[in-house]
Order: C-alpha cells, then structure tokens, then sequence
C-alpha cells in the first residue's frame, strides 16, 4: 500500500488546518458570546478530543489498553476523526513513530517542531501497519474519504447558521489540534509545573494542569511509562477525566479493560 502521507495529502491537512485557525480568530471578535455556545463547545471538544481521540483512537486502537463495543468504537472513530488530526489510519501510525522515535529527528511530534506541526506539516512515517489497520472497512472509508467526511460535517453545522458552525465545529476543531500539539510540546520540554514520575530515556513530563486542560493526555511521562495502562493518573491528584469516563461506560458494559 502506498505512503498515506504523500505530498497532496500533506497540502490537504495544512490547508485545513490553517483555515480552521484562520476562521476561528476572524469569527471570534464579532461573534456575540453565550454560555450556552461556550457549553456546546466544551461538549463537542470532549466527544472529539476526550471520548474521540484520547480514549477511541489513543487508548483504545493505539496501545490497546482498553476493548470498546464495536459501535461505540466507530462513533469514536468518527468522532476523533472531524478533530482535523488524521483519520485511524494516519493517527495511529504516527502516534506510534511518536513513541518509537521520541524525541528523535524522526519523531513526528517534536517539541522542537512545534511550528510546523502546529500547522498540519508532519514528517513522513513509514506505512508499517497500515495494512493492518485497513483491514476495517469503516477505517478505510474514513482514511479514503477523511476531507470530504470533514466537509460534509462542517456543512451539516453551517445550515444551522454561522454560529453554530464556529461554536459546534470550528472552535471544537481548533481546541482539539491544539490540545494535541500542547501536549506533545508543552510535556516534553522543561517548562514550570512539569515533573517526572519514571525514569525513562526519553523527555516526557506529567503536567497537571495540562491534564485537566487535555482530559487527562498531559500525564505524559507515566503514559510512556506504561503505554498500555488505560488510566495516565498515577497519584492521588492527578485526575484523568477520560479514565473516569471510561470506567463509566465499563459499568454499562461498553468498555472493558484489555
């Protein structure tokens, strides 16, 4: 199968990225605020970043810390996908060169990158896997068809009116890609509030605060630690609101611990 990140697919994310960031500072002084608005953002963020792409994509289908109900798992996927950070496919075969090459040349989430990636410019990885991870029909059609699934979905929003297109679909987007690249940045450098629990080779650091702000993602250094552990949490105070989330569905039988 070919490299997924060859040079259109590449211009295709930065565009869409730039342009999410683009619309999101232009829409932000003329829109009136509302907490109702502010609440479906918070609530969109969550379904993309908590329950998409840290448990779905990050969890579940990357380290296989935890098993979710085949239906729960594709509107996870599809959730995690409208974030505008990859589909399963490319998700998760860069997330694994993350943890294979950390803090390498060749690690696509450098914290020395934070430029380029922060604008949807990632290094080619290698495809190992991706033959695998096809083997899913829904993640193929997402892989296959991931700009026009993100503009159809911004579309549904749009007929709603400008508003909810920025409060539903622009805002929670643009949250989500940075949320990402905060955690991949901000936890691998020596910044104030960070600390370490493991002694690893690599530079990853807990961080609070960027744990509450990431739904539990900023427990960096632990989740490097323990890759296939599905609670980043190690300590007393550090909560992780996906972990909690996702003992929540396991009472309901739609999540359980791999």
């Amino acid at each position: 199968m070919k490299n997924i990140f060859n040079a259109n697919k590449l211009k295709n994310l930065q565009v869409l990225t730039v342009s999410a960031y683009i619309v999101a500072v232009i829409s932000l002084p003329i829109l009136q605020f509302s907490w109702s608005m502010f609440a479906l953002t918070m609530f969109m963020y969550f379904l993309i970043f908590g329950f998409g792409v840290s448990m779905t994509f990050h969890r579940s289908i990357t380290h296989k810390a935890l098993t979710m109900h085949p239906v729960l798992e594709m509107i996870g996927k599809f959730f995690a996908s409208i974030g505008g950070t990859g589909s399963p496919i490319s998700w998760v075969l860069i997330h694994k060169a993350h943890h294979k090459y950390s803090d390498t040349d060749k690690d696509p989430h450098s914290a020395k990158d934070i430029l380029k990636y922060l604008i949807g410019k990632y290094p080619t990885v290698s495809p190992k896997g991706m033959r695998k991870l096809a083997q899913s029909k829904f993640n193929k059609f997402m892989h296959r068809h991931y700009y026009l699934i993100i503009l159809t979905y911004g579309a549904v929003w749009a007929t709603l009116g400008f508003e909810y297109f920025c409060y539903g679909f622009i805002y929670p987007m643009v949250l989500t890609m940075v949320a990402g690249h905060l955690v991949n940045w901000y936890t691998h450098s020596d910044f104030p509030l960070n600390y370490r629990l493991h002694d690893i080779k690599d530079t990853s650091q807990n961080n609070v605060v960027i744990a509450l702000l990431t739904w539990g993602e900023g427990f960096h250094n632990t989740h490097h630690r323990y890759a296939g552990r599905a609670n980043f949490g190690m300590r007393w105070w550090e909560l992780d609101m996906t972990f909690v989330f996702a003992q929540l569905l396991k009472k309901l039988k739609l999540v359980r611990w791999s």
